[in-house]
């Protein structure tokens, strides 16, 4: 359930020495486990987790990654899967970088899927694919983080958000140029303030996702649709659009 909230800002003068020292409320971080096909680069990785992290940052969201096969000190709330599955786009669909699947009740599932290929088509298509093959590994990992990032971080406002719907613009708006993926400047990918707002009501102490018991899954979703008890609207899926 949301809480609706104000803010009352009055004059430091007024404010008592009680009210002064009142420790500001830390946000728990949001568990991400991130599990990753073996022949995808590791150097890669990073940078699509940082590219994530950095457009959520500004809202309070705190993410803790936590890769698969390290020492997970906390069950995933959510878990990520980087690899190579293609989903239902093809040549002459527009191909979706990542989903996430909902329940038949409507609440979205705690797994979401970001395709590496799809990703490495998108640049091949803009860039030429001789010319992407050319490029050094640092700039090639550097692009395709910056994608496959936005198209994490869109993926993740699904989950926060429990929406299955877009919006007209920012992060959760549905179609993208490749222009839009691959560009240096992110302000295309901003959560206005009410987006801001819901996830962090649902992120507070006793909000809807801290009270949820996270189980980590136990398949691979790597095909929308062939994961059980998944569903997935073509509607929604991180898709883009050629320049």
């Amino acid at each position: 359930m949301l809480i609706a909230t104000s803010l009352c800002v009055a004059s430091v003068l007024l404010l008592s020495p009680a009210l002064t020292t009142r420790p500001i409320a830390v946000m728990p971080p949001l568990v991400i486990g991130v599990t990753v096909a073996a022949d995808i680069s590791p150097t890669l990785i990073p940078r699509v987790l940082a590219e994530a992290e950095a457009i959520w940052r500004p809202t309070g969201v705190v993410i803790a990654w936590e890769r698969e096969g390290g020492m997970e000190m906390h069950a995933p709330l959510l878990r990520v899967w980087i690899g190579d599955g293609t989903g239902r786009g093809n040549r002459d669909e527009a191909m979706p970088l990542g989903w996430i699947g909902f329940e038949d009740d409507g609440s979205p599932t705690r797994n979401i899927y970001v395709s590496h290929a799809n990703a490495l088509a998108l640049m091949n298509m803009m860039a030429g694919s001789s010319s992407a093959a050319r490029m050094p590994r640092a700039e090639r990992e550097t692009m395709l983080g910056r994608a496959m990032g936005r198209a994490l971080a869109h993926e993740l406002g699904h989950y926060l958000l429990a929406r299955r719907g877009h919006s007209e613009k920012g992060l959760m708006r549905a179609r993208r140029t490749s222009a839009e993926f691959f560009a240096r400047d992110a302000t295309r990918f901003a959560i206005d303030d009410e987006q801001r707002a819901m996830v962090l009501s649902r992120l507070r102490p006793g909000g809807v996702l801290t009270a949820a018991a996270a189980a980590i899954p136990s398949a691979i979703p790597g095909e929308p649709g062939t994961h059980l008890g998944w569903t997935l609207d073509d509607a929604h899926s991180r898709k883009f659009e050629r320049d």
